[in-house]
């Protein structure tokens, strides 16, 4: 999710992110992939309209300038990045288990 402020109201985006693990020889390689926004539908509150956003319109380069983050969006990459460390370490710890002979196979 990216988030970012605007007249004092914070907007957020859910992320595409297309996750490719390979498994050879014991070895496994994960890449992940910026595959652009989620779909966010239009709305209407206090007069105010905010038309749609369509889907994978946006991606993470589009909020970055010379690979520092534009300062509104900072707090949304910054929070992004967590998430997808997140993402990491769980896989990581999840293969280590399975990896360990005292751990049952539950396919």
């Amino acid at each position: 999710m990216v988030a970012w402020s605007s007249m004092g109201i914070t907007s957020t985006l859910d992320w595409y992110v297309r996750m490719v693990i390979q498994v050879k020889d014991g070895r496994i390689r994960v890449q992940q992939f910026d595959d652009g926004n989620v779909f966010r539908p239009g709305s209407y509150s206090g007069g105010v309209s905010v038309s749609a956003t369509q889907a994978r319109v946006y991606h993470l380069d589009d909020y970055f300038v010379d690979g520092i983050a534009r300062k509104m969006y900072y707090d949304g990459c910054t929070k992004f990045k967590q998430a997808t460390l997140n993402t990491m370490n769980s896989l990581e710890i999840a293969v280590q288990k399975k990896s360990d002979p005292a751990v049952k196979d539950e396919w």
